[in-house]
Order: structure tokens, then C-alpha cells, then sequence
């Protein structure tokens, strides 16, 4: 049985064995024996023999059904369990299934693996005009072939634009080897109230004055889950009036966003790269945010694969540094 990102099955002696995503501790396994179970979006549920029936993952809204709202790694008896005989004597048994015999053996081989690489030059700039030719890989010192080169940044480095106070002053940036796509995205969970036009503003600056010809940009909210403001887009009216928007739209305001943990946070950026891998090419998320450390290390790295199966890379920007005044000139 499936749920979002994971998946629970019964072996031939009714045992249990879960896999996928480990998150809010989906992933039970062992005992006690089940005739029959079934899962939910971030939860399991399976019923004995006997009638009883057990619950465990993820319970913020008490949906394993045993009195509280903690998660739960192993299966936790449900508290009521009147109607759940008539649910185990309809429940299917599990078939018996003899182990096959055959006279052969199976081979599992890997035949392709995606490697990201960033080549520089001795000053840190990435290299520009690289082909397939200019690698070479090798495995346990064995010389392996290179099927494909998918070049990021075909253009190569570009020297960091100055920060300028001026307008007049400010130089046209160089134009890309390719367009870039850019999702600017506000965490309205960790921003306080007071900054957030400030943070608008800065995004604002950054659309006037930080695109160049054929820059498509995303604007996206972060309030526990995911708001998708303007989808990309080149026309940089059309993104400065979203903003003015969100500068005075009260659902953005309005709610204080108070929240007891960082999963709405964590979920929000999940199903954020899951509508990204739908966009072809690279991308680039620019994360407003004040968030401290919030997440532990399976978290990162559920996220960082999430944000590579998107192509998107993350580039956090701290909004308390938003208050740091401008250089002279």
C-alpha cells in the first residue's frame, strides 16, 4: 500500500516492511503481524487477526486514532476498535506462495549515473567552452565512458557586480549563455511582519536591476505551504505589480504564521521542487528568509534531493541583513 512517498507491504509470514521516505518515522517494520494494512499520505494503518488494529507515522491531527498527537515509530494499538473485527474477517488473507525454484540467478547493474561537476580556474571562475572531450571518469581507478554533457553555465564566470546607490551608476549585467529561471520565494512563516516590505522592496530592486534579456522569474509565499503568486514570467511589469500586490494583500499580513514545528516549512519547499521538476532546464531559488537552524540532517537531505531531481539550486538570503546600510557612493 502507497502513500505520498512511501510504501508499506506484508511479507508471506505477515511481517511487516515499509520503505521510501523515513520522515515522521513512516517506515515501521517488524512486529506485530498484520492480515491486512493499508497507508495514508504520512501514515500507516494495518489490522491483526485478532481485530486489533495499530497505527504509526506521522499524528499532528491524531489521525492514528490512540488518544494523543506524537508520531510514532513503531505500531501504536488504535485506542477504539469496535467495527475493526468486521474490517479483518473481510480483509484478504495473505496468499501462500511457494518460493520459486529456478535454475538461474539475477544481476542488478548500474549503467548510468548522473554527476554534477563544477570546474574552475585558478581565481574560482567557472570554465567556459567545455565539451565532452576536455573529462574523463574513472572507478576504482578504471577508466569508465561519458555518455552526456548538460552544461549549467555554458557562458563561464562573470566578474560580481558592485553594489552601487546610483541608478546611473550601475553597469548593464553580461548576458547568459542561456536564459536563467529564478523562483523568488518569501518565508512568511520567518519573517517578521516589520521586515517584509523590506524584503518586497528588495526583490523588487533585484527584478529592476538584476535580469538581463530572456530571465524568467517565479514569485512564490511560503505560509506553511506553497502560494504561487506570479509563475514565470520575463515581463518585469507584470512581476513588480505581483509584488505591489503582495505588499497589500491581508492574507499575507493578516495571519501571524505561528506554527509548533518546521514541517508545514520543510513541506512547503518539497512541494515547491515537486512543481519545479515539471520546468525544464536549471533553476535558481532565492529564499527570503530569518529561519535559524530548523531541520535535522535527514531533512537536508530530503530537501537537497528534492532540489536535485528540480535542477534547482538554493541561494538563502538572510533578511536581517536586509539592515545593514548600503555602501557610499
Amino acid at each position: 500500500s502507497g502513500g505520498r512517498y512511501h510504501t508499506c507491504g506484508l511479507t508471506l509470514s505477515g511481517g511487516l516492511d515499509c520503505w521510501g521516505q523515513g520522515r515522521d518515522s513512516r517506515l515501521a517494520s517488524g512486529t506485530p503481524t498484520f492480515q491486512y494494512i493499508e497507508s495514508g499520505l504520512t501514515h500507516s494503518c494495518g489490522i491483526r487477526a485478532d481485530g486489533r488494529a495499530f497505527c504509526w507515522g506521522f499524528n499532528a491531527e491524531g489521525q492514528l486514532g490512540n488518544g494523543d498527537s506524537f508520531i510514532k515509530a513503531r505500531p501504536d494499538m488504535v485506542a477504539t476498535a469496535v467495527l475493526f473485527p468486521l474490517l479483518a474477517a473481510a480483509a484478504p488473507e495473505v496468499p501462500k506462495v511457494d518460493p520459486l525454484k529456478a535454475e538461474f540467478e539475477e544481476r542488478a547493474a548500474v549503467r548510468l549515473v548522473i554527476l554534477d561537476t563544477v570546474v574552475v580556474d585558478a581565481d574560482g571562475r567557472t570554465v567556459p567552452g567545455l565539451t565532452l572531450d576536455d573529462f574523463e571518469l574513472t572507478v576504482d581507478g578504471k577508466p569508465r565512458p561519458l555518455d552526456t554533457l548538460d552544461l549549467a553555465c555554458a557562458a563561464g564566470g562573470v566578474d560580481d557586480p558592485r553594489g552601487v546607490r546610483r541608478a546611473d551608476r550601475r553597469r548593464p549585467l553580461p548576458a547568459g549563455g542561456q536564459p536563467r529561471r529564478i523562483v523568488v520565494a518569501l518565508d512568511y512563516l520567518h519573517l517578521h511582519q516589520l521586515r517584509r516590505v523590506q524584503v518586497l522592496d528588495q526583490a523588487r530592486r533585484m527584478i529592476e536591476h538584476g535580469l538581463v534579456d530572456g530571465d524568467e522569474v517565479m514569485l512564490v509565499a511560503l505560509t506553511g505551504g506553497v502560494r504561487v503568486e506570479q509563475p514565470f514570467t520575463g515581463d518585469r511589469r507584470i512581476l513588480i505589480e505581483t509584488l505591489q500586490r503582495m505588499e497589500y494583500d491581508i492574507s499575507l499580513w493578516q495571519p501571524s504564521f505561528a506554527h509548533a514545528t518546521e514541517k508545514g516549512f520543510l513541506r512547503g519547499l518539497e512541494t515547491l521542487f515537486e512543481v519545479l521538476t515539471t520546468v525544464t532546464g536549471p533553476k535558481a531559488l532565492v529564499l527570503y528568509s530569518d529561519a535559524k537552524e530548523l531541520a535535522t540532517d535527514n531533512d537536508y537531505a530530503e530537501l537537497a534531493t528534492a532540489s536535485h531531481a528540480a535542477r534547482c539550486k538554493i541561494y538563502p538570503v538572510s533578511a536581517k541583513g536586509l539592515d545593514i546600510p548600503p555602501p557610499p557612493g
